[in-house]
């Protein structure tokens, strides 16, 4: 998996970030470091099957240490069973 650079800036001096990805019924495929926001495979996605679909769009939430976050979306699509890019 290529991975995205998703990152915020916080005009609070030393907050820190977490990530949090919702990627609705396709939610238990990805798994996001929380304090990273690297995007990695959390199970076999394998588009042969049929049961997945080439393209995922998660909601990504950028929380900072005050409790204050913002939204955004992240849109996966898939040419192969064992890339996405």
């Amino acid at each position: 998996m290529n991975t995205a650079n998703i990152g915020v800036t916080d005009p609070d001096a030393g907050d820190t970030v977490t990530y949090a990805m919702d990627c609705g019924t396709y939610d238990s495929y990805f798994t996001m470091d929380s304090t990273t926001a690297i995007v990695s495979y959390a199970q076999d996605y394998d588009l042969d099957t049929g049961s997945v679909p080439t393209e995922v769009t998660c909601s990504i939430t950028a929380t900072d240490s005050a409790g204050f976050n913002g939204n955004a979306f992240y849109l996966m699509s898939s040419d192969d069973c064992t890339r996405f890019r």
